[in-house]
């Protein structure tokens, strides 16, 4: 299936002018969006959200972080609201009384990811098996994509 087109399902602009206006960007390297987007705050979206309600939390914790570091390792500014959140229900674990965090509660995702999706200067796709069947993905793509905020699909390999 056409990534773009799941993606765009239902979203205002036409794919022509999205791609015209750069607001949409496939097959990207992680260095030639690191150029692009140094020096600014950049929302990465993962299907963490998904594994985390098949119990693969730590999974995908786990490749949150990995494209942090990566994107990090390149100087930029990116933050993984999945990881910060998994990263937290994981600190949780035998410490109810501090608090707890229901990894299946979409409210609790909703709330969590949407502040800093509206204050990022871009999103960024990282190529992970699934991504264009995770509602969340798709979900952050079309917001972002409303407010006209960039959208990269990074290209599997480092570079």
């Amino acid at each position: 299936m056409n990534r773009m087109v799941n993606v765009m399902a239902g979203a205002a602009a036409p794919r022509a002018a999205l791609k015209r206006e750069g607001l949409w960007r496939e097959r990207v390297t992680l260095d030639a969006f690191a150029e692009e987007a140094r020096g600014r705050l950049v929302f990465l979206a993962t299907p963490a959200a998904q594994l985390a309600r098949i119990g693969a939390a730590d999974v995908a914790r786990m490749g949150a972080a990995m494209w942090i570091g990566m994107l990090g390792a390149r100087g930029v500014a990116a933050i993984s609201p999945a990881l910060c959140l998994l990263s937290g229900a994981r600190a949780l674990i035998g410490r109810e009384d501090l608090g707890r965090i229901d990894l299946k509660d979409e409210r609790l995702w909703a709330n969590w990811c949407g502040p800093l999706l509206a204050r990022s200067d871009f999103v960024v796709v990282a190529p992970v098996d699934g991504w264009e069947s995770a509602p969340e993905v798709v979900e952050v793509c079309q917001s972002a994509i409303k407010r006209g905020t960039p959208v990269r699909l990074l290209a599997g390999g480092a570079t």
